[in-house]
């Protein structure tokens, strides 16, 4: 009982097999038919044919298996140099992490010093260029002090070497320079009176030009009301104020201030004013050869007379030793003019 139970299990088992088994013979035999249609539709190949195929399939794999090995080289070759640059990399991080500090605290210090160096050097240029000019200034001062000095002792030497007369010249001769200096001065401010003048005087012949002929006539009513009211017409008019509204003010200018004349032009004067003056005309006809030109001269030659306009002027006799002690600082003197050299 025991052997037909096992053997009646068996049974489906091995029917199962058989099946499969014949499941697996139908698909080889299939596969067998499609290889055999593959191959007839295939050319033939020769073994020399294959023996070729093989060589060139070889020597392919040989040439990729060196291109691989150039690539592999290629490869190790960039490994190695991404290596030593990923060491830079991190020497430059390790620098900007610790070693930046160091480095930028150095650079501040030596900023610092050179900071300090450039102030220090401008103090000491400005200290140094102040102390070059005092210097230079005290030494200029006392080189100026010592000339006038000796110039003063070799002046006053050289005048005790002369006789009176010529030490009268250099002093007339110092007193000319300082005359000539006030002519000049007192020659510009005529000149600036003058042109104030002139402006003035252009600036109302304007006005007086721009008037029409309306504003210089004055009705007939007017004079009838002025005879019949007895009034005098010589006076003043409304023109003759008008033009005097027009005056510009006269300041009281003195452009010829006294001046002390020298020690030779004062004995000079002296000498003329004891002269006896002659007739009014005699006197009037000197007065008349007196040109526009030598106003100023005269007037500088006798600043005191220069108030006293209305009296006539005296005589020029002088000897022949006053022409020469007048020549001799400078002027020259005739009957008719008076005018410097």
């Amino acid at each position: 009982m025991g052997k037909k139970g096992k053997k009646g299990k068996k049974a489906p088992e091995n029917e199962n097999l058989k099946a499969e088994q014949k499941l697996l013979w139908q698909d080889l035999l299939e596969n067998a038919r499609a290889v055999a249609r593959v191959f007839e539709n295939e050319e033939i190949v020769t073994y020399k044919e294959v023996v070729d195929a093989m060589k060139e399939k070889w020597s392919r794999q040989r040439q990729r298996e060196k291109e691989i090995q150039d690539l592999k080289s290629q490869i190790a070759r960039k490994m190695v140099e991404i290596e030593e640059m990923q060491q830079e990399v991190n020497v430059w991080l390790a620098y900007r992490d610790a070693g930046r500090h160091v480095h930028d605290t150095e650079i501040r210090i030596l900023e610092q010093e050179l900071r300090d160096l450039q102030t220090s050097y401008e103090d000491m240029s400005t200290t140094l260029e102040k102390s070059f000019l005092a210097s230079k200034t005290e030494v200029e001062k006392y080189t100026d002090q010592t000339l006038a000095l000796q110039k003063d002792k070799a002046s006053d030497k050289a005048m005790s070497c002369l006789d009176k007369k010529d030490r009268q010249e250099v002093l007339d001769n110092d007193w000319l320079k300082k005359e000539v200096q006030i002519h000049r001065f007192e020659t510009a401010k005529v000149r600036e009176r003058v042109e104030d003048l002139e402006r003035t005087n252009l600036e109302m012949m304007s006005d007086l030009f721009d008037c029409t002929v309306e504003d210089l006539k004055i009705s007939r009513n007017f004079f009838l009301t002025q005879c019949e009211n007895a009034e005098n017409l010589e006076s003043a008019g409304l023109l003759e104020m008008d033009l005097c509204r027009l005056l510009p003010p006269d300041p009281d200018h003195d452009f010829v201030k006294g001046r002390p004349p020298s020690a030779t032009l004062k004995a000079v004067q002296d000498k003329l004013l004891s002269i006896t003056n002659h007739p009014e005309e005699q006197a009037a006809e000197s007065k008349l050869h007196v040109n526009e030109g030598d106003e100023s001269d005269y007037l500088t030659l006798f600043p005191d007379e220069s108030e006293t306009t209305d009296e006539p002027i005296p005589s020029l006799m002088l000897e022949e030793e006053d022409f020469e002690i007048l020549a001799s600082v400078g002027v020259g003197l005739n009957p008719q003019r008076l005018e410097y050299h």
